[in-house]
């Protein structure tokens, strides 16, 4: 009989705990890595370059629940907006997981679709306004060299440099 891997009220409580406190402990590493080696925690920005329309945000916020207002808007002019909403979500779905519950909960649940929409293409839009020099433009500089291809491909000329 195939595993129904979907619904885990099969599973003794203790075990669903300590398999959600686990994903919270490696989800903590990581973020603690990607602070302390002070690399980027945006995977399009350490891979591309490119900052996405996200970049920004938790510093923002960080700079939001420190009061410093100037340096908000420089991060993340949308960090207000953004940043309580997506807390909001995962608090509630923290809890729902905390409590059990078999389904996860959908980002329509908490606001409407048109609402996420709209939030989207204006984060976008604000995204490729930033990019293009607008609204003070974007706080992280595109560059590709310092992106994990970027990386690669300085080392791979250092080797062949050196061989040669």
């Amino acid at each position: 009989m195939p595993l129904n891997h979907t619904d885990d009220r099969t599973l003794r409580p203790w075990e669903t705990a300590r398999q959600r406190a686990g994903i919270a402990l490696l989800a903590a590493m990581a973020f603690a890595f990607f602070w302390w080696s002070g690399s980027s925690l945006c995977m399009v920005k350490n891979t591309t370059g490119v900052p996405c329309p996200g970049c920004g945000l938790t510093r923002a916020t960080m700079a939001m629940l420190n009061g410093d207002w100037p340096s908000v808007w420089i991060y993340h002019p949308l960090a207000p907006v953004v940043s309580p909403a997506v807390a909001g979500f995962l608090g509630l779905a923290t809890l729902r997981a905390l409590r059990g519950h078999p389904h996860p909960l959908a980002l329509s649940k908490f606001f409407p679709t048109s609402v996420w929409a709209i939030l989207g293409v204006v984060m976008v839009g604000l995204w490729g306004a930033r990019l293009a020099g607008y609204l003070g433009g974007h706080p992280d500089p595109i560059d590709p060299w310092h992106s994990q291809p970027g990386l690669l491909l300085q080392w791979i000329s250092e080797q062949l440099s050196s061989s040669s």
